[in-house]
């Protein structure tokens, strides 16, 4: 039986560097032009997750406080109109 096998050379015959370049591979070389991202190992996403949180939590219950004051300042508005209106009755 004969052998199946094509000692043609081919594309993929080229050099390391030419194979990179064709199919967009990042090397050590290409690394000091490219900045690749650098990952700290010690810092803890959930942490930064919780922090984040916080903040949120914290500008939430601000803006709360501040609707809760205004709701406040509008209720004793209000008393006072009425008080005054039946003041106005009871003069009148």
């Amino acid at each position: 039986m004969g052998d199946n096998w094509d000692d043609s050379d081919d594309d993929w015959d080229a050099s390391d560097s030419e194979l990179d370049a064709r199919l967009g591979m990042l090397t050590t070389k290409d690394a000091k032009k490219e900045e690749i991202p650098k990952f700290d190992d010690d810092e803890d996403l959930a942490l930064k997750d919780q922090e984040e949180e916080k903040k949120l939590a914290a500008a939430y219950a601000t803006k709360r406080s501040a609707l809760a004051e205004k709701r406040a300042a509008e209720k004793e508005r209000k008393e006072e109109e009425e008080l005054v209106r039946k003041a106005m009755k009871m003069e009148a």
